[in-house]
């Protein structure tokens, strides 16, 4: 039981591991600001699933990052 237990958790940080670095990689490339938001997303609902208690902090982390890189996209078009 005891090995099971060791195997998933090391398991969902590895999804994690792959969810941020997708982010940077994202980020470095300049995909669509969609793209950038869907995988936010993602990954605060990941991070919620397997740290239940952290999730809301890192939900509410995910959605500053994405509000403030919205507001600084929209003063770079108008600008």
């Amino acid at each position: 039981m005891e090995n099971t237990i060791k195997q998933k958790s090391s398991l969902s940080k590895i999804i994690t591991i792959t969810i941020i670095t997708a982010l940077v990689i994202i980020s470095i490339f300049k995909i669509e600001l969609i793209g950038k938001v869907i995988f936010w997303i993602l990954a605060a609902i990941v991070a919620a699933v397997f740290f239940k208690r952290a999730a809301y902090t890192i939900l509410g982390i995910s959605l500053i990052i994405g509000a403030i890189y919205l507001i600084v996209k929209v003063f770079q078009i108008g600008l």
